[in-house]
């Protein structure tokens, strides 16, 4: 069994899993825990119990992940993967869904595997185990993504529309931001105001190059708005708006770069004639719609629905 774990279902575990993942923490559920403290101690209850017999594979690159790594009384193995790094590239390479996160994430998966098959990642690409490691690229090619995470929901008229919905905080969005800052992106964000400090999400989302323009719903739209130039944003009062005003904009960016090119007018050498679409809140979703669930679905029924 897999199982993913939210702080909630942590808080009070009597028990350990035998192979334990620990990814990136960030500041969340904070109207439900009284502090931040109180968020990474729930978390670290998937570890207190485990034995020497048991495995803990931990985010290196974040001080509360790699805190609650070293708890653990079992081996532990930390990510990102230091060695054998084109090796490990060229099998990340078989991933077909976008983003560094993601690729990250395949390497918790690959250590999880390795851990639970008792097979030393040294060895994972020695001959003797080419079977396993076609398995693993196999099932990193054919993994299509989770619902509303980065999910790819169609293309049309060159504008590429991705479901981030399962984003309910900044760290997610951020994310989601960076895997496409190869190319212009149009972003829809906001929604339920649970009273968090918005300064990190205003600098990252007002200052990322690819963002062409943001276009802001929920409650949390007037205070992510304020003070920024309003070149850079707009205001949906609903979905559907937001869909609309998104697909306008990004359409006339792939016909402008279109034209340029067929009037061989200069452009950048690595500028793209596709443009994003993207829908990652960076905001839970209770002032709108029912769940992220609800809201991803919605937006997803509005994305085909265009002709």
């Amino acid at each position: 069994v897999v199982y993913e774990m939210s702080s909630f279902q942590c808080w009070d575990l009597e028990k350990s899993p035998h192979i334990s993942v620990v990814l990136r923490i960030e500041p969340d559920h904070l109207d439900r825990h009284p502090d931040f403290d109180d968020y990474v101690d729930a978390k670290s209850h998937i570890v207190l119990n485990q034995t020497p017999e048991d495995s803990c594979i931990y985010y290196a690159n974040n001080l509360y992940s790699e805190t609650i790594g070293e708890l653990s009384k079992g081996q532990k193995f930390s990510y990102p993967i230091k060695s054998h790094l084109e090796e490990l590239n060229t099998l990340l390479n078989q991933l077909q869904i976008p983003g560094e996160h993601n690729r990250e994430n395949a390497e918790a998966a690959i250590l999880a595997v390795l851990a639970l098959l008792n097979v030393s990642y040294d060895k994972l690409f020695l001959p003797e185990n080419h079977e396993l490691y076609q398995k693993i690229a196999d099932g990193l090619y054919k993994f299509q993504g989770l619902p509303h995470r980065l999910q790819f929901v169609r293309e049309l008229n060159h504008v590429r529309y991705y479901d981030d919905n399962y984003s309910s905080a900044f760290p997610a969005a951020d994310v989601a931001i960076a895997a496409f800052e190869n190319y212009p992106t149009f972003l829809i964000a906001g929604g339920f105001d649970r009273g968090l400090d918005l300064t990190e999400m205003k600098q990252r989302f007002f200052s990322a190059k690819n963002l062409k323009k943001i276009i802001l719903i929920g409650e949390t739209k007037t205070r992510l708005a304020a003070g920024e130039d309003p070149e850079k944003y707009c205001f949906a009062e609903t979905l559907e708006e937001a869909v609309n005003i998104a697909r306008k904009l990004a359409e006339a960016q792939t016909e402008l770069v279109a034209s340029n090119y067929d009037l061989c007018l200069p452009i950048s050498k690595n500028c793209p004639k596709e443009a994003i679409v993207l829908m990652s809140p960076g905001a839970a979703s209770f002032d709108m719609f029912k769940n992220f669930s609800d809201r991803g679905e919605q937006f997803q029924a509005l994305v085909k629905s265009l002709k």
